[in-house]
């Protein structure tokens, strides 16, 4: 069987989950990809095929913020562009299956009569403006009305990490199932943190993890914070980061976009990231504390720490407090030995729902 993802290519999250059961489909199919940017590249560099799409850059316009949440393309030009690629694409490569992640492949394979998957997270609509609460009930109707099966990478209420699934119509209902996150690799895939902390030579560890391919104000404000950090003697620092200039202060290393996040991820301490869907998945799967950094043009990143925080699983900080409060809140958390037991006890949902196994069944049982 041939099987086409799409993936949208902002970040690295979309593409991360979709490898995850992609190197499973492998052992007995053909799988192909299409995303743009540094996207592509890691799909490339994880031994695929991948179509480049036209790059879609998020709109930074201020009425184009919830737009821009909902990975709705602004720019109509390389848009367009992109369906007809993928049209195209489809047609030469004629899949017998078609998976979407937050894209539209399967808008297309569905006018073709090939059946489709399509993947997300659980969206939420955060406005009170009438309009836009109009227009996302019209966009997402659209976009799940082409689905035959909407994958959602998250548990089941009341377990989700995220809000249930809202705003779409009564009959779609029958079309969804929740999945477990999509975690591409688990703590047991890894040596001990004991064996990987002797093997990098390092004693606490504090992952630093920023998702924009680019470089970006947030990560901007965290990185200059590094002096204050560097006092920290008996701390070692991996910063996941796009800036390609040498650290010079000794308790601090670069981690580049390409490497394998998750051997850092469970060989840390403590986790200071941004609140980005698939990161968070990530940090709780490795059962890590956590430092969240809400985007303040985020809704539902702001939604969605402020809901973990309330179950004791992280601690937020917003980016104005960054400067003054983020050193001492390091030593805080690492002390945290209330917020360790939540997170044990919350991780153990990974266990009982296996992402991976569950859409591997799903696409199993479609084709």
């Amino acid at each position: 069987m041939k099987i086409y993802i799409s993936c949208n290519g902002f970040g690295f999250g979309h593409v991360r989950r979709c490898l995850c059961f992609a190197n499973e489909l492998k052992k007995n199919n053909l799988v192909i990809f299409s995303s743009w940017g540094l996207a592509a590249d890691y799909i490339r560099k994880n031994g695929f095929r991948c179509y480049e799409l036209p790059t879609i850059k998020k709109e930074k316009n201020k009425f184009t913020k919830f737009l821009k949440s909902i990975y709705f393309p602004i720019e109509i030009k390389p848009f367009l562009k992109q369906i007809k690629i993928e049209k195209r694409i489809i047609r030469i490569e004629k899949p017998d299956m078609v998976i979407s992640d937050c894209n539209f492949a399967h808008v297309i394979s569905s006018k073709m009569n090939i059946p489709n998957f399509y993947i997300t997270n659980p969206l939420m609509n955060f406005s009170e403006n009438k309009f836009i609460k109009k227009y996302f009930q019209k966009y997402l109707n659209f976009v799940l009305s082409s689905a035959d099966k909407i994958i959602v990478s998250d548990f089941p209420s009341p377990h989700s990490i995220s809000e249930p699934f809202k705003y779409f119509k009564k009959n779609f209902a029958s079309k969804i199932s929740y999945v477990g996150p999509l975690i591409g690799s688990l703590p047991e895939d890894y040596a001990s943190k004991s064996k990987l902390k002797k093997k990098l030579k390092m004693k606490k560890i504090c992952f630093i993890s920023i998702s924009d391919t680019k470089s970006s104000i947030l990560e901007n404000e965290v990185l200059f914070q590094l002096n204050k950090l560097s006092n920290l003697r008996d701390w070692f620092f991996l910063i996941e980061s796009s800036k390609k200039d040498k650290l010079k202060y000794k308790n601090m290393r670069y981690v580049r976009y390409l490497d394998d996040i998750n051997y850092f991820l469970k060989a840390s301490d403590i986790v200071i990231s941004d609140a980005e869907y698939s990161n968070v998945c990530d940090i709780l799967a490795f059962s890590k504390k956590s430092i969240l950094i809400p985007r303040s043009d985020n809704a539902e990143q702001k939604y969605l720490v402020d809901k973990l925080e309330k179950k004791n699983l992280c601690r937020k900080i917003n980016f104005v407090e960054i400067n003054k409060k983020l050193k001492n809140m390091i030593l805080d958390v690492y002390d945290n030995k209330n917020m360790e037991t939540s997170i044990k006890k919350f991780s153990r949902m990974y266990k009982k729902y296996n992402g991976i196994d569950n859409i591997i069944n799903l696409i199993n049982k479609e084709m």
